[in-house]
């Protein structure tokens, strides 16, 4: 490369470079031709000069993914100089440039995990979530390399804040295969952090592995040895102590959640339950909502369809019971038969009626309710769902299916066939009063849906099949 553009790009000289473009036009075709070579954007970016840098991209992007002969790209020599502003530049121009992989495999996210620098790893968190799933050549992640450098408020970061509140596609499944992802060595991030001696944080570092309701210590290594293993005889932890690590993220429901299990598994061990046993890291509602942020707009429309459907014809089944319903009255005289009398003829019945209420004997009708109405709070419930959008408002037409379950409560209430005398009315009001309750919570999680942080946003990508235990390329 021209000295003159090198000096150039070192000291951010802008007036210099398009100096240097007037002279020869190709003078950065000329440098992109050749494979690796340290080019003006990367001295730029090595240096923080965040001007230069811009007019560099704007005149040729394709420098951005270029590597030198040491095998980094611009992104990668402005995260090992701390240059912030440059990094959050990059990002913002290119969220991808975090997943470039130079030498060895590493990209920009694993120097930011081996320097530990914190406000660089939450810009690539914010910028691209996914970029967490990237390895090396030696089958190391970001928490690999943490771990490896003792960065113990990096390790903190990507478990307690990157892995756990994600809302790429298949966050939920990345988050357990990465906590016990093998590197070539056939180490987990636990068995690691368990190996590594004379580290001052290790203890806290341990307890929060173990914390992590995915984090598994049955797996072997290479050596044939279980991170449980190495944390009794190397550590020097008890069978106790590891099992109250493992207990505190999961609260007072982990002893109940052994004597479920151990009921009905009876073949397993308190100790395996303890491994299984997960801790509640983030609210039900919020996991809800990261499985179906990325459902697509098809399939929301499809099941939207398949609900009205199934809503319009239960509603129409409950303004229309099998049988019925009375076109009379029917009242009782103590001295007479019961007399039933409408607009046009009086004739005998067997019981008391009100006209418009079900011909269906009470029992009857508390089986058809039952049924019915389940499924009809089934298919509103789901409407009400797909109606909230990705950004978490709630449109107009979840208020209206309210007022439909409301009106298809009213509607059954008024044509139960009242006989007071069996007490079935009274069972009949408390089935609709607990249906009712249904929908309180319904508009509590609506509400609590639309403040849930909604940061970052990513494109779905390939769905991923699983390969927890898998026997590794090497």
């Amino acid at each position: 490369m021209d000295q003159r553009l090198t000096k150039a790009a070192r000291e951010g000289n802008i007036p210099e470079l398009y100096k240097l473009i007037q002279e020869d036009t190709d003078v950065l075709e000329n440098i992109d031709k050749k494979a690796f070579v340290d080019t003006p954007l990367h001295i730029a970016a090595s240096q923080g000069h965040i001007e230069f840098a811009m007019e560099i991209m704007n005149l040729k992007p394709s420098f951005s993914k270029k590597l030198n002969k040491d095998g980094l790209s611009p992104m990668h020599l402005a995260v090992q100089n701390d240059h912030m502003l440059v990094v959050m530049w990059l990002i913002d121009v290119d969220r991808n440039l975090v997943r470039v992989k130079g030498k060895g495999g590493f990209t920009p996210l694993h120097y930011a995990a081996e320097q530990g620098n914190l406000s660089i790893l939450r810009e690539c968190f914010k910028g691209c979530p996914e970029s967490i799933k990237d390895v090396a050549f030696q089958g190391e992640t970001a928490l690999h390399i943490a771990v490896k450098h003792h960065r113990k408020d990096a390790i903190e970061l990507l478990l307690m804040e990157w892995l756990r509140w994600s809302e790429f596609k298949d966050a939920d499944f990345w988050e357990a295969e990465l906590l016990n992802w093998k590197n070539k060595e056939g180490k987990t991030v636990l068995h690691i952090a368990a190996s590594e001696n004379e580290w001052n944080d290790q203890h806290q570092v341990l307890k929060m592995l173990l914390r992590c309701r995915h984090v598994r210590t049955d797996i072997k290594d290479g050596d044939g040895l279980t991170a449980r293993e190495i944390l009794r005889d190397q550590v020097g932890l008890t069978e106790r102590q590891i099992w109250n690590m493992q207990a505190e993220g999961a609260g007072f429901l982990f002893p109940l959640i052994l004597l479920y299990k151990s009921v009905i598994y009876p073949l397993r061990s308190i100790r395996q339950e303890a491994q299984t046993s997960g801790s509640k890291s983030r609210p039900w509602a919020w996991r809800l909502r990261r499985r179906s942020m990325w459902k697509s707009s098809e399939r929301r429309n499809t099941e939207l369809i398949v609900d009205t459907l199934v809503a319009t014809a239960v509603f129409q089944a409950s303004l229309s019971p099998p049988g019925g319903l009375w076109q009379g009255t029917a009242t009782v005289d103590i001295n007479a038969l019961i007399r039933v009398s409408n607009s046009s003829t009086t004739s005998a019945a067997t019981h008391p009626h009100f006209a418009g209420t079900s011909v269906m004997s009470p029992a009857e009708f508390l089986c058809f309710y039952i049924l019915n109405g389940g499924l009809f709070l089934l298919a509103a419930s789901r409407m009400m769902v797909n109606l909230i959008t990705q950004e978490g408002r709630v449109l107009i037409s979840v208020f209206s299916v309210y007022c439909l379950i409301l009106s298809y409560l009213g509607s059954m209430l008024t044509i139960f066939p009242d006989n007071v005398s069996n007490g079935d009315s009274g069972l009949f009001y408390l089935i609709c009063f607990s249906y009712g309750l249904v929908l309180v919570p319904s508009v509590l999680f609506a509400i609590m849906y639309m403040f849930l942080p909604k940061e970052p946003r990513v494109k779905p990508r390939k769905h991923h099949q699983t390969i927890r235990d898998r026997k590794e390329w090497w």
